[in-house]
């Protein structure tokens, strides 16, 4: 594995290099409403990685979640961190519980339709994280997701899918679930 392959990897998840593609790039909207501030502040990145990126960074994906993904898969990484942008902070328990069920259902769903292997990874400091703990599918992050794929700390939710064949789509923005069906 080249250390050059590497550091342009992690140079293009850190940074937006002239492949990666920002989409919407409009003022945040803190107040945690569902307005058109807020909708158009979404943000897309997307690309594709060359054989030998696409082997490296699948790599370090299984070594962090200390998994083995099936060849041919294409893989979504649900995630989840403290920000100011966070569309269910203000809500009930209840609804936050019913939310993390509702999550990993409908990505379970959406990933098997699709041939794809999906995860749910939550930062250290995120505002669910007591929930998050007391679900199986959920995995705490090192670090390395949030340092190296999720670097732009605005939304609370985003979502990292990495195709079989290289091309990946990283989102940051809640209630994401049809952009996954369209990357998928």
């Amino acid at each position: 594995m080249k250390f050059k392959n590497i550091l342009f990897i992690f140079f293009c998840f850190t940074i937006t290099s002239s492949w990666c593609q920002d989409n919407k790039n409009d003022s945040l909207s803190t107040d945690g409403k569902l307005d058109d501030k807020y909708l158009n502040s979404l943000k897309l990145f997307k690309g594709k990685l060359d054989k030998e990126e696409y082997k490296n960074i699948k790599i370090r994906i299984e070594n962090e979640l200390n998994i083995k993904i099936p060849d041919g898969k294409d893989i979504l990484i649900n995630y989840s961190q403290k920000a100011p942008n966070c569309f269910i902070k203000g809500y009930s328990n209840e609804v936050v519980m019913q939310s993390i069920d509702r999550t990993i259902e409908i990505s379970s769903r959406i990933c098997e339709e699709n041939n794809a292997i999906d995860f749910f990874v939550f930062s250290e400091d995120s505002f669910f994280k007591d929930f998050y703990e007391t679900k199986k599918e959920f995995s705490l992050d090192s670090g390395f997701f949030y340092k190296n794929i999720f670097n732009l700390h605005e939304y609370c939710s985003a979502f990292f899918i990495l195709k079989a064949n290289g091309k990946f789509y990283k989102y940051y923005g809640d209630d994401y679930f049809s952009e996954v069906k369209k990357y998928l």
